[in-house]
C-alpha cells in the first residue's frame, strides 16, 4: 500500500526516466497531444523499438 505525502521527491540519475516524468508533470495536455501523433501502434512501435536512444 502506497502512502503519499505533500513533500515527495522523485529522483533518479537516469535522464531517460526523469525527463518524461518532468514533461508530464509540467504539461500533461501537451504530452497527450504529442502522443496522439503516434497512434499507429504496430508501425510506430516497431520504428521506436529499433531506435538506439542511448546514441
Amino acid at each position: 500500500m502506497a502512502v503519499h505525502t505533500e513533500n515527495e521527491v522523485i529522483a533518479d540519475s537516469n535522464p531517460e526516466l526523469v525527463n518524461p516524468y518532468r514533461s508530464v508533470a509540467a504539461d500533461v495536455e501537451g504530452v497527450i497531444a504529442q502522443l496522439r501523433c503516434h497512434e499507429n501502434p504496430e508501425e510506430g512501435f516497431m520504428q521506436i523499438a529499433q531506435l538506439d536512444v542511448a546514441a
